[in-house]
């Protein structure tokens, strides 16, 4: 079974959040290393001297400022393994305001502290051990469909709006703008969009707008 790494430099502070949430990381040692103590230091040897293997892992999440003054280059090293391995790769600090999602070269989220160390990473873990792997669930736990799908339907409202004055739109100006891979992770069956040849016309992108709006509805009476 694929695992999760978290990496954290800093014992007591994870020990707090877990103390205030309740959570037990240990119980999740099946799918989850929990790299503290020893093992941060381990790794942050291995991954200096590039004898790291991380193949084991699907997903990586560290505090994004746990190398200190190494910092800047073991970050570096991450982000260059999950682009070529294309594994998620999540940060958590306490200097992060806003949630952060990019889905380009692989997929990478940033977020606070206290969202990460929060009733979401229980949740996180349970739906990883049945193999649903979605990391955006450690900014919106349960809910995390009805976000993704809202943020889609503003993007494709905007989009609409745009091009309302043509009648055959290139489709890669539509999945540029609206995240259609994201939308794929919600297993809906929604949106046949017809493409010819690259082109696809403004009624079938409002009849894609139309199915999201009411996959939300039905999310938002559950």
């Amino acid at each position: 079974m694929q695992k999760i790494l978290l990496i954290e430099d800093r014992v007591t502070r994870q020990q707090l959040f877990m103390n205030e949430t309740s959570i037990k990381l240990d119980e999740y040692n099946d799918i989850l290393d929990n790299c503290i103590n020893h093992k941060y230091t381990d790794f942050l040897q291995d991954i200096l001297r590039d004898e790291f293997d991380l193949d084991k892992y699907s997903i990586i999440i560290t505090h994004k400022s746990a190398f200190e003054e190494k910092n800047i280059e073991v970050l570096s090293k991450l982000k260059k393994y999950c682009e070529v391995h294309q594994k998620p790769l999540v940060f958590f600090s306490g200097g992060i305001s806003v949630n952060y999602y990019l889905n380009d070269a692989y997929e990478s989220l940033e977020l606070n502290s206290k969202t990460f160390y929060s009733s979401n990473l229980t949740y996180f873990l349970k739906e990883f051990k049945a193999n649903n792997k979605n990391i955006l669930m450690l900014c919106y736990g349960k809910k995390w469909r009805l976000n993704v799908a809202a943020n889609i339907l503003e993007k494709t409202n905007n989009f609409i709006e745009k091009k309302k004055s043509f009648t055959d739109i290139l489709y890669s100006e539509l999945s540029d703008m609206v995240d259609m891979e994201t939308l794929h992770k919600l297993n809906l069956e929604i949106a046949k969009n017809k493409i010819e040849d690259g082109w696809i016309d403004l009624e079938n992108i409002e009849s894609f707008r139309d199915d999201v709006f009411n996959y939300i509805s039905e999310l938002a009476d559950e």
